[in-house]
């Protein structure tokens, strides 16, 4: 015979106990198991959502870059101020530059590169032709507008290649030596800064050189050697953290490096 297991009743065969006990144990049971497929079927419900629905396929659209065009007359303010507050005072400005966005910094290196061709080419037709044994024919046919700009704006394409080579050697040494994560036009700004000299006595040279052609390439050379000083205060102060004369000889590597490559491409070209 079946008993109850809570009260001890004796039970027929298909008889269920109705003690309070027997009650209570079945509806727990009823509830457990109520919870349980409910949990399994969201459960079931979420997989078959998450893992086994078909996505729908997004078209791919092609997105045309946006490149943010600059405002000329800010930069060319922005470069105007920043030259002015160099001339007063060129070592802290080299030393602190502050802020110099990209199109800034190239101008200047445009300015710079301008600059000198238009000096090169008043000392070469005024100073280096007249000293060639085609003197006279060189004298008498002077030089014309046109070829004053097909002459300076061919030199500013090769000057500006120069620049941009001597400035990737410092970057490269920079990145690769001394193991500086510093972005391109962030460490570039002190050694752009420190062109100003040639780009300001160059256009000083320039003007003047209907005057005096020697005072123009001595002014250009003036701008030369300024800028060698002032890049090495300005790489100075970019490795603040080292030794000043360890500065001055990886500046010195630096250049040597700039002039190996500048010999190698003219004997080459």
């Amino acid at each position: 015979m079946r008993s109850c297991a809570y009260c001890g009743r004796e039970l027929a065969p298909d008889e269920k106990c109705t003690c309070r006990s027997a009650e209570s144990a079945r509806q727990a049971k009823s509830q457990s198991s109520e919870t349980n497929h409910s949990a399994y079927s969201g459960w079931q419900d979420s997989t078959y959502r998450t893992g086994y629905t078909k996505k729908a396929k997004k078209k791919f659209r092609f997105k045309k870059p946006h490149f943010k065009k600059p405002d000329f007359r800010s930069t060319a303010n922005a470069v105007s101020g920043f030259t002015k507050r160099f001339i007063h005072d060129p070592v802290n400005t080299v030393s602190n530059p502050g802020t110099l966005n990209k199109w800034q910094l190239i101008l200047i290196l445009i300015i710079t590169a301008f600059a000198v061709s238009l000096c090169g080419f008043f000392i070469y037709s005024r100073l280096l032709l007249p000293l060639t044994a085609l003197a006279p024919s060189a004298l008498a046919t002077g030089y014309s507008i046109g070829k004053l700009l097909t002459f300076s704006l061919t030199g500013t394409a090769y000057v500006l290649g120069i620049e941009a080579l001597f400035l990737a050697t410092l970057y490269l040494l920079n990145r690769f030596i001394l193991k500086q994560n510093t972005g391109f036009f962030t460490f570039i700004i002190r050694p752009v800064a420190a062109m100003i000299p040639i780009m300001v006595f160059g256009l000083l040279g320039a003007l003047i050189s209907f005057f005096s052609i020697w005072a123009t390439a001595m002014l250009l050379l003036t701008g030369f050697v300024m800028n060698i000083v002032l890049t090495y205060e300005a790489l100075r102060s970019e490795w603040s953290y080292m030794p000043s004369v360890r500065a001055m000889y990886l500046m010195a590597g630096a250049y040597f490096i700039f002039f190996v490559i500048i010999f190698n491409i003219f004997r080459i070209a």
